[in-house]
């Protein structure tokens, strides 16, 4: 949620109008261990996706406000869920499963955590794993092919790989 908040290049009043004028669409998806951000946009405007998730890799505003409303926005997103026995049902047989995995948790995470999930948590989160090496990118469409690779190598390149993040074994 937090990344839909905007950075100083692209603020949150801005980026979904930007995207909307050009012809665009925009969202994303989690599942177990990892996000998918996606714009399906027209072939002449795919730059500014680029530009997009080249910055939101670096500058996403992780505003105290802003992480509050989401946090009750999740709440109640969770709430609703519970109120599915299925939700239920998988919630105990994935943590039965996975009794010492990061898969024991629900994708939308335990009410527990999100009542106390700070805004440094999560700022700790997207510095950790929203990194180039920890990315995989995926461009689909009309486009020269050694033009976007030009491109995509000079919004990225610049963006400083992290420490490799913590795996499970």
């Amino acid at each position: 949620h937090m990344q839909f908040k905007g950075t100083p290049q692209f603020p949150s009043n801005v980026l979904d109008k930007a995207v909307s004028r050009e012809g665009g669409m925009w969202n994303a998806f989690t599942y177990l261990d990892w996000t998918t951000y996606f714009e399906t946009m027209p072939a002449d405007k795919i730059d500014l996706a680029l530009r997009i998730e080249a910055d939101r890799m670096v500058n996403s505003r992780f505003d105290e406000e802003e992480v509050e409303s989401e946090r009750t926005v999740i709440i109640s997103e969770r709430e609703g869920n519970e109120n599915e026995p299925h939700f239920l049902l998988g919630e105990v047989v994935q943590g039965a499963a996975f009794r010492v995995h990061s898969y024991h948790h629900e994708v939308i995470g335990d009410m527990a955590d999100l009542h106390t999930i700070t805004r440094d948590d999560l700022y700790h989160h997207y510095k950790t794993y929203y990194i180039p090496n920890n990315a995989v990118m995926a461009v689909a469409g009309d486009f020269e092919t050694g033009e976007m690779l030009a491109r995509i190598q000079e919004l990225y390149e610049r963006i400083p790989m992290g420490q490799e993040p913590a795996r499970l074994s």
